[in-house]
Formats: structure tokens, sequence, C-alpha cells
């Protein structure tokens, strides 16, 4: 599976699971294909920054809401 389509099911499974995050996910999501779209970075890179600051989001809201 390319990076891309991975980034994008990993995205909308978060905002299905998180609909009051979708819009810091879908910028976090923008800020993605706006790098790799640059050819400058590394696309492995970028798909492994997405994931952690979008895994750090929700358990942040987790947190957040379960206190």
């Amino acid at each position: 599976m390319d990076i891309i389509k991975t980034a994008t099911e990993y995205c909308k499974e978060q905002i299905e699971q998180n609909p009051e995050l979708s819009a810091q996910i879908n910028s976090l999501y923008s800020l993605f294909r706006m790098e790799i779209e640059d050819d400058c970075c590394s696309w492995d890179n970028e798909w492994e920054l997405l994931w952690q600051d979008v895994k750090d989001l929700v358990e942040e809201h987790r947190t957040n809401t379960t206190v």
C-alpha cells in the first residue's frame, strides 16, 4: 500500500473514532500532503510525523476528556 493511501486511511479511521478532532486531523493531513508535494522531504519521514502527531493529538484528547 502506498504512503498516501495509508495516511488517508489512518486519518479517516481516527476521524471516525474521534469526530471532534476532525479539523485538527484534517489540518495535519493537509500539512503532510503539502510537504510531500514539495518533493523536498522524505515521504516516509512525513508519514511518521503525521502518524505521531495524530496519535499524540488523540491521546491528549482522551486524557483531557477522562479527567
